[in-house]
């Protein structure tokens, strides 16, 4: 029997792994999360509480897979999430941050003059 520890760590990586992937291109949390997301997790995390168990070939680490991938698809944009409803927001933020800076209070002359 699985414990509670061990499924609440399953359900937390698995969280933090999509949240990666779907932040990139969405704004979290959604308001709903879209059936092919919720399957999507499931199938990570019975991958991860599989564990060691799950051989290269089994269908666990196959459904695992193709989860990864469709995530990594969400991320480049090349996959949607159920684009059709209104809770699933494209994420339109992609800046990129400017520092701007005064004048330098130390320099050579004033640094001469300081020695």
């Amino acid at each position: 029997m699985i414990g509670v520890t061990v499924v609440d760590q399953a359900i937390a990586d698995t969280s933090s792994l999509i949240d990666g992937y779907i932040a990139r291109s969405y704004r979290l949390p959604l308001a709903a999360v879209p059936a092919a997301l919720a399957k999507a997790a499931a199938d990570i995390c019975r991958y991860y509480l599989h564990g060691s168990a799950a051989g290269k070939d089994d269908a666990v680490t196959r459904a695992y897979d193709s989860a990864v991938r469709w995530l990594r698809e969400v991320a480049s944009g090349t996959a949607v999430l159920d684009a059709g409803s209104s809770e699933a927001q494209p994420n339109p933020v992609r800046t990129a941050a400017r520092v701007a800076a005064g004048e330098p209070l130390l320099t050579r002359d004033t640094l001469r003059v300081l020695g």
